[in-house]
């Protein structure tokens, strides 16, 4: 009598899904291609951020170059998860740099095609407007790279000259936009606003006297003073205080 031979139990295994994402090589070429695109739109933007500087023929380009630019290097990101994974600093500074990389391309293509369309005053309402945005991706831009920055050297994930360069990637952008030299030549306007203003309350600029009218007496007085203590002899001094009202 034979045994009947009961065929052999078959395991169905799922077969894995196809993973589509771009393969490690592929992104660090896609960061490699921002950064180099980034580079040549500082290239090709004016040195000077002025009234004028949208005049340059270059002014379109460097600003679609570098949206381009920050699109790329923000598609790419994901690369340096995995090697950043042991810097929770280095993380939050990626997610950070990935939120302003994203947010450059609507201030670029602002730059590039609607601030040639207004005058000074006029595209300075829309900026006022959108100073938000402006503060957002600012801030994301400065912040994020000197985080990663900072979890790299802390943790030694990248050799020194890369991790210091990250920065620089927006820095230069962003301080050139913050401190813009006017067409004169004459030197960067401070940051903060109202600092660089020369009046106090209540008292017009010189050259305001004609639309005006003549200044108060506490300004005259304070002009007066001035005068005095910059070196004015004290006999001119005295004559002009006497013809003063």
């Amino acid at each position: 009598m034979t045994a009947l031979q009961s065929p052999a139990p078959t395991t169905d295994r799922p077969i894995p899904a196809r993973d589509h994402r771009p393969s490690a090589n592929v992104r660090g070429l896609t960061v490699v291609a921002g950064g180099a695109l980034f580079a040549v739109g500082n290239l090709l933007h004016p040195l000077e951020h002025n009234d004028t500087a949208h005049e340059s023929p270059t002014w379109v380009a460097a600003h679609v170059v570098f949206a381009i630019g920050a699109l790329l290097i923000a598609a790419g990101m994901t690369v340096l998860t995995r090697r950043f994974r042991s810097s929770p600093t280095g993380l939050v500074g990626l997610g950070i740099t990935w939120l302003g990389m994203v947010l450059i391309p609507g201030g670029a293509l602002m730059e590039a095609y609607v601030r040639p369309l207004f005058d000074h005053h006029g595209f300075g309402e829309i900026e006022q407007a959108t100073i938000l945005f402006t503060m957002v991706a600012g801030t994301s831009n400065l912040l994020g790279p000197a985080l990663i920055a900072i979890g790299a050297i802390r943790n030694r994930l990248l050799p020194l000259w890369a991790a210091l360069a990250i920065p620089g990637i927006t820095v230069g952008r962003c301080s050139s936009r913050c401190c813009p030299r006017r067409a004169t030549g004459s030197s960067p306007a401070p940051c903060s606003s109202g600092s660089a203003s020369p009046r106090r309350a209540g008292c017009p600029a010189p050259s305001d006297a004609r639309t005006t009218g003549p200044a108060p007496s506490r300004c005259r007085a304070r002009r007066h003073g001035a005068r005095t203590r910059t070196g004015l002899p004290a006999a001119q001094a005295a004559t002009s205080s006497t013809a003063s009202p």
